[in-house]
């Protein structure tokens, strides 16, 4: 049996009944650590096995976390579409969020069903349990902020397509460890200096799971990420009023360098605690659009629920000095949400920034306004051409 004391300081000691063949088989097994003899217990008839590192329970830990920081092989679904020739895949490890993976897990799964079990069965399962029964999902890092599947991709998938935000996995004992210990005391203390009591987005952590946000779905996350999902690795981005820093460590975790600027210093001090959080570094900046002064420009730019206030309440005279400067800034692509007003917008952006292709999202609601989500392109650049492969085609 074990002795719990030795158990909490990293060792396992077994009694005389347990001979040296037991133990080698319980190491090959993983039950116990690296097996150090001791001469004194040797010579007593008892083996001390000493771990070269703290022992480790072989049970792994259950817990929720957001399916927005689970991370995959983009083969990991073996059926559905891969990228093209035409794109260009940067991302070495190829680790994309769940999302990215739906295509593949759809069609998988028609597979999977096809001749077994009726489209309607599953659709009473998921209204009664929320996600089809399955075997709980496995993490084995986290890498970035990223929680990277080893297992279970499928049920997670199921999750995530079920509009699940947090679902229960497991996790070895030490991933638990760094999940639990990210910092969160700055964002704490900033919280509390700033009296927020509702976050515009949500924020990944357990201890403000059940907080208030004024935009909780995931909806725009979702479909820039669809883009986005192999193509950052070791681009930069500009996110131009950036709020509480969303959409930049979004874009982090797919490996993108990311500069955020808003004029607010509130939304940049929760931005820049959420940082510690999560382990990133973004570079955040504290101005107004047309002061920010840098002297080069960026792969990819967003700007979500932003562009429309310089246009037409700061700039109203002259919207098109706006539109000028984000095409300067922008080499290869805008992602953009709109305001109330996204027709004149996409007449401004394309007509004077010099990302004169435009392909939509889709519609999206945030704030009590009906919106519009959509991407601008460059013509002629290989970025370019590699995301409209991954876009639908524009309307003539």
């Amino acid at each position: 049996m074990l002795d719990k004391a030795a158990e909490q300081q990293g060792i396992l000691r077994l009694g005389a009944s347990f001979d040296l063949a037991s133990l080698q088989i319980a190491s090959q097994t993983g039950n116990c650590p690296e097996i150090v003899a001791d001469e004194k217990n040797m010579s007593s008839g008892t083996l001390v096995a000493e771990a070269a590192t703290a022992y480790e329970p072989v049970h792994p830990q259950t817990t929720s976390v957001p399916t927005d920081l689970l991370f995959a092989p983009l083969d990991s679904m073996p059926a559905g579409p891969s990228p093209t020739s035409d794109e260009v895949v940067t991302n070495g490890a190829c680790l994309v969020p769940l999302v990215a993976l739906l295509d593949r897990y759809r069609a998988h799964s028609q597979t999977a069903m096809a001749g077994r079990r009726s489209r309607a069965w599953w659709k009473q399962i998921t209204s009664l349990f929320g996600v089809p029964v399955g075997p709980l999902p496995v993490v084995s890092a986290l890498d970035r902020d990223r929680l990277v599947l080893s297992a279970g991709v499928d049920s997670a998938c199921r999750a995530k397509a079920a509009g699940r935000r947090w679902m229960r996995v497991q996790m070895p004992q030490s991933i638990a460890r760094q999940w639990f210990s990210r910092p969160v005391d700055r964002l704490r203390a900033v919280i509390k200096e700033t009296r927020r009591r509702e976050f515009y987005n949500p924020v990944f952590h357990p201890e403000f799971r059940k907080a208030r946000t004024s935009r909780p779905e995931s909806v725009r996350l979702d479909r820039i990420n669809r883009v986005l999902a192999t193509l950052g690795e070791g681009l930069r981005g500009l996110d131009i009023g950036c709020n509480m820093g969303y959409m930049t460590h979004a874009l982090e975790r797919l490996g993108f360098q990311m500069t955020a600027i808003d004029f607010d210093e509130y939304h940049l001090a929760v931005a820049e605690a959420l940082s510690e959080t999560y382990c990133l570094s973004p570079r955040f900046v504290r101005c107004q659009f047309q002061d920010f002064d840098a002297s080069e420009s960026f792969d990819i730019t967003l700007a979500l629920s932003s562009l429309y206030h310089m246009f037409f309440t700061q700039n109203p005279d002259r919207p098109h000095k706006v539109a000028e400067r984000v095409g300067q800034l922008t080499r290869h692509a805008l992602f953009w949400e709109s305001g109330d007003q996204p027709e004149r917008e996409i007449d401004l952006i394309c007509t004077h920034s010099g990302l004169s292709e435009y392909r939509s999202l889709g519609g999206t609601q945030g704030t009590g306004k009906i919106r519009e989500l959509g991407v601008f392109l460059r013509p002629g650049t290989e970025i370019s051409r590699a995301l409209a492969s991954r876009l639908p085609r524009a309307v003539q």
